[in-house]
């Protein structure tokens, strides 16, 4: 996913979770009206599927019966909304996925089926999971296996922010010093991008992993094709604090 798209994301992320104007088009009052109740209705599901995830009294099956619930119960609440057409049901799609992404930091290998279509100016979705590995689920607590989900989440979201700040890190780094509107622009995406994914790497634990905030830091520097120097020096530090990952934004907020 490029920058632009992810942003618009982001923005439509506030703008469902806080809804939308009035109008006085009833078309565009549909419209709002749907995006405001997905919204809701994602928001829930993604609460449910962090929670069960994060469940340490049962086995993995158990888990997955939890997590294949919440979904079929968010299918059943996206079923025969009134969409516009097939933009709308996309960017439903996608803040599905978005959402899909967070759990990374509590599982990783989560595979997962999401379709979201308008059908006759009726959504119909389809969410599944087929399978994960996690940390918490009863016989997987192993301190193995903890490095190997709590790594595996750092590389997906490490992979994520490359693909959002491509172009805006290879301008912002080909252009320090300038200060004209393109470069403000680029900078502020870039950091909007950078503290997205700060607070998604909040959620992932480090207690008894030294190692972890300079493999983030690594990690984030290989998927950027720029060096780990340039990372800390001039992008961000991670480090655990509280038995969590914390970054530490050094790019200007101008």
């Amino acid at each position: 996913m490029n920058t632009a798209n992810f942003l618009r994301l982001v923005l439509l992320a506030g703008l469902l979770g806080a809804g939308s104007p009035a109008h006085a088009d009833s078309d565009q009052e549909a419209y709002d009206k749907t995006m405001s109740e997905a919204s809701a209705a994602v928001d829930t599901w993604g609460r449910e599927m962090f929670a069960a995830l994060t469940e340490k009294t049962q086995f993995h099956n158990e888990v997955l019966g939890k997590l294949n619930d919440a979904s079929s119960t968010l299918v059943a609440r996206l079923r025969y909304m009134w969409c516009r057409g097939d933009q709308q049901a996309s960017d439903i799609d996608a803040f599905i996925n978005l959402k899909f992404m967070t759990f990374s930091t509590v599982a990783s290998g989560i595979k997962s089926n999401v379709s979201v279509k308008c059908n006759d100016h009726n959504i119909i979705a389809d969410v599944s999971v087929t399978d994960f590995k996690s940390t918490n689920a009863l016989g997987a607590q192993t301190d193995e296996l903890a490095a190997q989900v709590r790594r595996s989440g750092v590389t997906e979201l490490a992979q994520n922010w490359a693909g959002w700040v491509a172009d805006n890190l290879a301008w912002w780094t080909a252009h320090p010093g300038e200060r004209d509107s393109a470069s403000a622009q680029n900078l502020k995406d870039l950091r909007v991008s950078t503290e997205v994914a700060a607070k998604h790497l909040a959620e992932i634990a480090c207690d008894g992993d030294d190692a972890l905030p300079s493999y983030a830091e690594e990690t984030f520097a290989d998927k950027a094709h720029v060096s780990a120097d340039t990372i800390r020096s001039s992008i961000f530090e991670v480090r655990c604090r509280s038995g969590k990952l914390a970054m530490n934004i050094k790019l200007p907020s101008r």
